[in-house]
């Protein structure tokens, strides 16, 4: 016979499911490339994107002898960094939503990563003046208000032969991302990068 709490939690789960909302989101974990995230009402979708970000970075990496110090702008609840810790010898992210980071400390602290860290910073007044030979900006782009400002503040962070490697949505006209999920572009084209590249002294490779 189950207790009348766990009879309640079972309901709310199957008015949760009937409401179309995933399991994964119910069950407050997901499986993404060999991780198990924490999901919750901060935390944003893993994207297949990810998937390919990562086969890239690990190219680029591979044949890196020297330590490689990593920063992932816009980290959010911290994927990104789970991602690549195998291969960086020491990871930074950081983000404005400390809901977010809330997260992300709780799973770097629960998979013991000693080196990884987030921080509370925004990426227009970064603190500090490390180089990085990875920066990364994963689906960020698409929420700043001023973007080239902000690949203008990345390339002050790239150390010499450092990399920048951006993944975000191309053009596209669902305008439900504007208000519901506070997107300020629906998409960029990649000429519009480029040229906020050009305007940092980076250029698309």
């Amino acid at each position: 016979v189950c207790p009348p709490n766990v009879r309640q939690r079972f309901a709310e789960f199957v008015n949760r499911r009937m409401r179309d909302e995933p399991v994964y989101r119910i069950l407050g974990r997901r499986e993404f490339h060999g991780l198990e995230l924490q999901m919750n009402e901060a935390t944003l979708e893993p994207r297949d994107d990810s998937e390919c970000l990562l086969e890239v970075v690990l190219e680029t990496i591979a044949d890196c002898q020297a330590p490689l110090r990593f920063l992932d702008l816009g980290t959010g609840t911290g994927r990104i960094l789970q991602l690549f810790a195998p291969n960086v010898d020491r990871g930074l992210g950081i983000d404005t939503s400390r809901d977010m980071l809330s997260v992300a400390r709780s799973t770097l602290a629960s998979d013991a990563i000693q080196h990884l860290q987030v921080r509370h910073m925004d990426v227009y007044k970064m603190a500090g003046g490390e180089r990085y030979d990875l920066v990364t900006l994963h689906q960020v782009l698409h929420f700043l208000e001023d973007p080239s400002l902000a690949l203008r503040h990345a390339k002050q962070r790239l150390a010499e032969n450092g990399r920048l490697l951006i993944v975000d949505f191309a053009p596209h006209d669902f305008e439900f991302l504007r208000e519901q999920h506070a997107h300020r572009r629906l998409g960029m084209a990649t000429r519009q990068i480029e040229r906020w590249l050009a305007l940092a002294g980076l250029k698309l490779v």
